[in-house]
């Protein structure tokens, strides 16, 4: 009996409970390396997870600033310092940056590579743009930040060959007016702040001062103290060439002196003026400063042909003999000197003359075969001299003419002489060929300082003005040209004049705005007012309710409005010439008034105030 129920319950277990059972079983004798798997993938999840939030972390946003020349650009910072993004505020940014990638990059990566843009476009010129940089309120608020960027971006700017002034505006506030021209102009809040500023200033509508070039706003900021700003401003061409001849103790007024080299040179970040000059009886090198005017380094030197006699007269030489270096070693080495070389039929020398003293430091001789087979080949360098003046129609028996350069060149496998030399009315550039002596290349042009007078004549320039570059353009082009930069108190201009003919290709003149004349203050108005209502604040109570500077339709005034204990009154005064331009009093002990409207004045109230 217990049998057949036995069976009879072993027969009621359907297929479904058994294949639970073998599963249930087979989940329970699960391996041990099957639990170490699942813990390692949650050990990385959560690693995973950490590096993704310290990701996102280090690419939120810090804050952003923008870079005023013309075209604006905002560069937003991530936390990590580098550039997350840009936006172009205005058309001319989006031209000049549309296929430039500025995004993920370091700071002065980006900015380098912006000026390269703007540069290209024609947007930063001449190596004198003002640049205007303003923080936002968050990179403001981050001390720390805001310190490392300003460094990076004074580094990338002042490494460019475009920026004469860099700017750091001072704390943006919160200022509607300031954003409303913002928005309407596509400026920078900084550039923005600064038109207001200047539109307060002058009186002038804002469309008219947003016109305005950074250089002429930045006078209106520096003028009226409003703006903190620290400036990197270069000295101008002519000031760095004043210092170094007041240095070598020269007066242009009483000797001829020659200028043959007037760069500006980044040096690696430092900007400096490279001139070269000379005189009847010397040659100079300076490197000046380009921010501070100080002299990096001096240099007054023999003349090269007086270099030549020494070691000529040292050598001995009774033959005819033919330089193939004549090289001046001067890039501030304890002992600059002249390096020559030259040679006759049997013998070559080398000599090195001390190009301040005028001593032989060295000197080698050596009889060689070679040297013939090596020279003959080459026309001389008097041959080559030769050829060149008889090719300019000039003759040195009968005039002055000074030779600047004479050296053999390589030319890529085809030696030439390149001949540099001048005489009272025309600079001369030669290339002869050094075995042919056939003419290369031949220039004749006027003189610099013709060609400044051209420039000057033709814009009429009456009061004194100060020339920022002069560069003479003569690379074996078409039209050589000399490029002048040149300013006076009410203009700036640039010329390129044709370097053969003389004539005018080119010209520019951009009228500075003179910085308007300063408000007389909120206290001189006080004392204005109470003079011409005949009152004393030390012999009576006064109670100033009302003190404002309004801009009254682009004419500045002062409002003021007080009482004593018999008579309120109103003033408008003009903020910049003191003048009444409205009054009235309220008498307390009668019911009458005396009014002056704004639009009549007894000659009291016109008056100027000088105390």
């Amino acid at each position: 009996m217990k049998t057949e129920v036995l069976l009879r319950s072993i027969g009621k277990i359907n297929d479904e409970l058994i294949a639970d059972a073998e599963s249930e079983a087979n989940t329970k004798r699960k391996p041990g390396w099957a639990k170490l798997g699942i813990m390692v993938a949650c050990l990385a999840l959560v690693l995973c997870t950490g590096i993704a939030a310290n990701a996102i972390r280090s690419n939120a946003t810090a804050g952003s600033f923008t870079m005023d020349v013309n075209p604006s650009v905002e560069y937003t910072i991530a936390k990590s310092g580098i550039v997350k993004n840009v936006r172009c505020l205005n058309s001319d940014a989006e031209n000049a940056l549309s296929d430039v990638a500025l995004g993920k990059q370091s700071v002065e990566t980006a900015l380098t590579r912006t000026v390269a843009a703007y540069e290209a476009c024609g947007y930063m010129e001449n190596g004198e743009a003002t640049v205007l940089i303003s923080f936002d309120s968050r990179l403001d608020a981050n001390a720390e930040l805001k310190a490392s960027l300003s460094a990076e971006i004074r580094k990338a700017l002042e490494q460019t060959d475009a920026v004469g002034t860099l700017v750091f505006h001072s704390e943006l506030t919160e200022n509607a007016e300031v954003a409303k021209i913002a928005e309407e102009f596509h400026v920078s809040l900084g550039r923005a702040d600064w038109i207001l500023t200047a539109a307060n200033k002058t009186g002038l509508p804002t469309d008219e001062i947003a016109r305005m070039s950074l250089d002429e706003l930045l006078k209106f900021q520096e003028a009226s103290g409003i703006v903190s700003v620290s400036v990197s401003k270069f000295i101008s061409l002519e000031e760095a060439k004043k210092i170094a001849l007041k240095d070598a103790k020269l007066d242009e007024l009483t000797q001829k002196i020659v200028f043959t080299r007037e760069e500006l040179n980044r040096n690696q970040g430092k900007p400096c003026y490279l001139l070269e000059f000379y005189t009847g009886t010397n040659q100079y090198f300076y490197q000046i400063d380009a921010k501070s005017g100080s002299i990096i380094y001096a240099g007054k030197f023999i003349t090269l042909s007086e270099a030549k006699k020494i070691a000529l007269d040292d050598a001995g030489c009774t033959d005819k003999v033919s330089f193939t270096e004549e090289t001046l070693v001067s890039g501030g080495i304890k002992t600059p000197y002249y390096r020559l070389v030259f040679a006759d039929a049997k013998t070559q020398w080398t000599y090195r003359i001390d190009a301040v003293l005028g001593i032989v430091l060295e000197k080698k001789q050596k009889e060689t075969a070679t040297t013939e087979i090596d020279t003959a080949d080459f026309i001389s360098l008097e041959e080559a001299k030769k050829i060149s003046l008889k090719d300019a129609g000039l003759d040195e028996s009968t005039q002055k003419i000074v030779f600047t350069k004479e050296v053999l060149s390589r030319n890529s496998g085809k030696p030439c002489y390149l001949l540099e030399f001048y005489t009272g009315t025309n600079q001369y550039f030669y290339q002869i060929d050094a075995k042919s002596g056939s003419i290369i290349y031949a220039g004749k042009f006027i003189t610099l300082s013709d060609a400044k007078k051209i420039a000057l004549d033709d814009a009429g320039v009456s009061e004194k003005v100060t020339f920022t570059e002069e560069t003479l353009v003569a690379g074996g082009i078409k039209s050589p040209y000399y490029y002048f930069a040149f300013e006076s108190a009410s203009a700036r201009w640039t010329y390129k004049i044709n370097a053969v003919l003389g004539v005018i290709m080119d010209k520019t003149c951009d009228k500075i705005i003179p910085p308007a004349p300063e408000f007389i203050g909120l206290e001189k108005a006080k004392q204005i007012v109470l003079e011409d209502a005949g009152l004393d604040e030390a012999a009576q109570k006064i109670v100033f309710t009302k003190e404002v500077l309004s801009r009254n339709s682009g004419k500045p005034c002062y409002i003021l409005e007080f009482y004593t204990d018999k008579c309120a009154y109103s003033y408008k005064v003009d903020a910049v010439s003191g003048d009444i331009t409205g009054k009235k009093t309220d008498w307390f002990s009668r019911q009458e008034s005396e009014t002056v409207p704004d639009t009549s004045q007894n000659s009291d109230s016109k008056q100027r105030r000088t105390d």
